[in-house]
């Protein structure tokens, strides 16, 4: 029975560690991506996101370079 429950825990542990890695990455092209220059650029850039900017996305979407979608 202990052994059970220390194989499950070991197991969700594992799980849980691997989906960090997975969505860790993504999180941080999400932070980059809307998040002032200023808070990305710096030595020590804070985890959370305080100020969000979408100037990036509004020029990416004016600039008119998006490719068009497979037929």
């Amino acid at each position: 029975m202990k052994s059970k429950v220390i194989k499950s825990i070991l197991f969700y542990t594992g799980i849980a560690l691997i989906v960090l890695f997975m969505v860790i990455p993504v999180y941080i092209l999400f932070r980059i991506s809307f998040a002032v220059p200023s808070e990305v650029l710096t030595s020590h850039p804070k985890f959370l996101i305080t100020k969000f900017d979408f100037r990036h996305w509004e020029q990416v979407f004016k600039s008119g370079n998006l490719w068009p979608p497979p037929s």
